[in-house]
């Protein structure tokens, strides 16, 4: 608990600076920084409320001359994970609120291509908003559904060993029924390679996207569930948690699934 309180009064602390016009110093560059660091916290915990508060921040940078672009990509980013982890709670979303959320998230991914055209990392996440958009609303999946196709593919295209990107992949072909292209065995394909060059990554300038190691072993664990492979899960899982011992969505949920489930 003092954990959290201390984390959170640290954020409104900073949201305060940004809004104030960065005082004592504090610039974009260290918002960024710290909205990144949140962010982690935020998806340890599963933690709706600090996803929110690390999307505030980023909400303020995105007037900035030369990180905004960069803002807009993570005020996305926290909203998708402020909506997952509401779901998973008892006060799970419904389906209208969650379209309000992907809809917001789609709107900052926008702006970031408007002013870094074509940058795979956020070709990625507009692929994967819209998958789920079609999938909460059906109606519409006529035309997100190959907006999401191409925007993944353009990505693909662009930078082929993405791993964020070939992550977002294998999820989606996780996700997507069969008849609309899905493949659960092709999709474990693609997030063991994501897992390979999560390995190799080596991200120079910490405010760009080093997220989602850990999360490809979760998926690729969830895969393997699926498929009936328990202990491959298991294993999987536990390579997450050797990443991240704090993940808590693996440690605290997925895993013990699994035993209750032996028992």
């Amino acid at each position: 608990m003092k954990t959290f309180i201390s984390v959170s009064l640290a954020l409104v602390l900073l949201i305060g600076l940004v809004t104030f016009g960065y005082a004592q110093g504090f610039t974009a560059r260290d918002g960024i920084l710290a909205g990144k660091q949140q962010i982690q916290t935020a998806m340890n915990q599963g933690n709706f409320t600090l996803a929110l508060q690390a999307r505030a921040l980023f909400e303020r940078i995105t007037a900035d001359e030369e990180y905004g672009w960069l803002a807009h990509y993570y005020a996305a980013f926290t909203t998708m994970i402020a909506m997952d982890y509401r779901d998973r709670s008892r006060y799970a979303l419904s389906d209208e609120e969650q379209l309000e959320y992907i809809d917001y998230a789609l709107e900052h991914l926008d702006e970031c291509l408007e002013q870094r055209e074509d940058w795979p990392e956020a070709l990625a996440m507009r692929s994967g908003c819209l998958g789920r958009k079609s999938g909460l609303k059906p109606i519409t999946a006529m035309i997100t559904g190959p907006q999401s196709g191409m925007a993944i593919s353009k990505a693909l295209e662009l930078e082929p060993n993405n791993p964020r990107v070939l992550m977002t992949r294998g999820i989606s072909l996780h996700n997507t029924p069969a008849m609309w292209g899905g493949d659960r065995e092709e999709a474990m394909h693609v997030l063991e390679e994501a897992i390979r060059q999560f390995e190799l990554e080596n991200v120079e300038d910490p405010v760009l996207p080093s997220w989602g190691h850990e999360e490809a072993w979760t998926w690729l664990g969830i895969g393997r569930l699926d498929s009936g492979d328990t202990e491959g899960a298991r294993n999987a899982w536990e390579h997450a948690l050797e990443i991240n011992p704090d993940f808590s969505w693996v440690r605290d949920v997925l895993l013990p699934g699994i035993t209750e489930n032996e028992e």
